[in-house]
């Protein structure tokens, strides 16, 4: 579950824009500050005259306000340490073509793990597939839970990911409620207003 790390792609720096790269982290603050964390993506017609005016390239800039549009992805995650126990929960609700399950949720002494899956007929996901792309699933809890999905696998109907929650949930999970939202790209991006609800 560990994210990789990320290598330093070359060991030149020219220091003489070291000052310049601070300001930059001051405006990314203020940028995050000012929009409540939720920045959206500009309008290209914004991109193409920003490009414009300073003598960058387009492609550069569509790329970097895309890393900016979600620091959620870069956040830390907690890697699950010091297994304590699984809790069987085989919770289960039926929507449209699938069935989407918690079957069990493990519990660590720093973190729990969601284990989420969706099932449908090979038939059926392909045809799913072929109308509506991979679609992402974010995992809600409650307040003071972060939740983070960092695998995933699936094979003919059978998908399954993994969320990772901290800090860990109690071990009576009565009265809780895993909520699955449904988008079309990673980060919270084009949410196509399906949401299975799992109550315990």
């Amino acid at each position: 579950m560990k994210r990789m790390p990320y290598q330093r792609p070359t060991e030149h720096y020219d220091e003489r824009i070291k000052a310049i790269d601070e300001a930059l982290c001051v405006l990314l603050k203020k940028r995050k500050n000012v929009s409540d964390n939720r920045p959206g993506y500009p309008p290209f017609a914004y991109i193409e005259a920003w490009a414009a005016d300073n003598g960058l390239y387009e492609d550069q800039l569509k790329y970097v306000f895309g890393l900016l549009m979600d620091e959620r992805l870069y956040r830390p995650i907690v890697e699950p340490a010091g297994f304590r126990k699984n809790l069987l929960v085989a919770r289960q609700t039926e929507f449209g073509e699938a069935v989407y399950a918690v079957p069990f949720v493990r519990q660590y002494e720093n973190a729990s793990v969601v284990h989420f899956t969706i099932d449908r007929s090979e038939e059926e996901d392909a045809a799913f597939d072929r109308s509506r792309r991979y679609r992402y699933y974010e995992l809600t809890v409650g307040d003071g839970y972060e939740c983070g999905s960092p695998a995933g696998s699936s094979h003919g109907g059978h998908h399954a990911h993994d969320y990772i929650v901290s800090p860990p949930l109690p071990d009576d999970l009565a009265g809780l409620a895993f909520t699955f939202r449904e988008y079309e790209r990673r980060g919270e991006q084009m949410p196509t207003g399906r949401e299975i609800v799992i109550r315990m």
